[in-house]
């Protein structure tokens, strides 16, 4: 992730981790002063426990699913170079997603993913179209989706995530984003098991890595094995607003940027034990901005390193 990206997505987690800690944000960035560093290393501690959460956490409380089984696809009539997954072990996770694909409204998402195939493939069920399954065509593990095909009555409702999807008629049906809008079908067959939270092991995790949220992939396969557990150390930065050095300059817009490091780590033998630890301030900067710079021109002056 470039370094301006993982500054935008941090200033998300900050906007998550700072609205339940009660610190003023806009949009994402404090305007209360954080002021002394155990106050730093607070939000950055709840800022690492939220991503944490967001990676393991939604799947060993249950609240999000991880299948597994054996599954085969094959697409036909796409026009190009077919591609076709043969029987063999797949690992699947069911997500609530507030914009499913195919249509603007939300819904749940089961993204199966088979690495010894080098190939995924996401079928969705909108809250919208009871019923309806939408499926992407397959595709090699760093493509995005592309075109969908839909069915109906061809799976069991994924919003209730049952212990069991079984595959026996699905067909889906779709029209490629050709000029000519030509047909294509997607046919899937196989059977796939929850797996119980307490079965779940960091390894399942790691094989949903293409699957996961752009924001999160590659975040779980970043752990290292160490004795029990896996763990993964970070560097990230915190930001709250300051007022500019020159107050004769309205249109500035400086902040304060904390780095720090830390350790998150997670019991290899039971995925529900996971935290962070050994955090530390590495250094400060002011940063500020000029409104008609257009965010290109952000000048920085470091406090400190520590």
């Amino acid at each position: 992730m470039s370094d301006r990206a993982n500054r935008y997505w941090w200033l998300g987690a900050v906007f998550a981790a700072a609205s339940s800690l009660g610190v003023g944000v806009d949009p994402g960035i404090s305007q209360t002063p954080v002021g002394t560093a155990d106050n730093v290393l607070e939000l950055a501690r709840s800022q690492q426990l939220d991503q944490l959460q967001r990676q393991i956490g939604r799947f060993v409380s249950g609240g999000q699913a991880i299948y597994e089984g054996k599954l085969s696809a094959t697409e036909r009539g796409t026009g190009r170079r077919e591609l076709t997954l043969p029987m063999g072990r797949v690992v699947a996770s069911l997500v609530a997603h507030d914009r499913a694909p195919g249509a603007n409204g939300p819904g749940v998402i089961l993204t199966v993913v088979s690495a010894g195939q080098g190939l995924w493939i996401r079928l969705s069920q909108l809250s919208e179209q009871p019923g309806v399954t939408w499926s992407t065509l397959l595709r090699p593990l760093a493509a995005t989706a592309g075109s969908t095909a839909s069915c109906s009555g061809c799976l069991a409702d994924l919003s209730t995530q049952p212990q069991t999807l079984a595959f026996d008629r699905f067909v889906a049906v779709g029209r490629l984003r050709d000029i000519r809008g030509s047909k294509f079908l997607v046919e899937v067959s196989g059977r796939l098991e929850r797996v119980p939270s307490t079965r779940l092991r960091l390894a399942d995790l790691e094989a949903l890595n293409p699957g996961l949220e752009s924001v999160l992939r590659d975040e779980v396969t970043g752990f290292t094995r160490r004795g029990g557990e896996g763990v993964r150390r970070v560097e990230r930065q915190l930001r709250h607003l300051v007022p500019p050095p020159q107050p004769s300059a309205p249109q500035t817009r400086c902040e304060r940027v904390t780095h720090y490091s830390a350790e998150r780590f997670v019991d290899l033998a039971d995925l529900s034990r996971y935290g962070v630890r050994d955090l530390r301030i590495v250094g400060t900067e002011i940063c500020c901005l000029d409104h008609d710079s257009h965010g290109e021109l952000e000048q920085c002056t470091a406090e400190g390193r520590r």
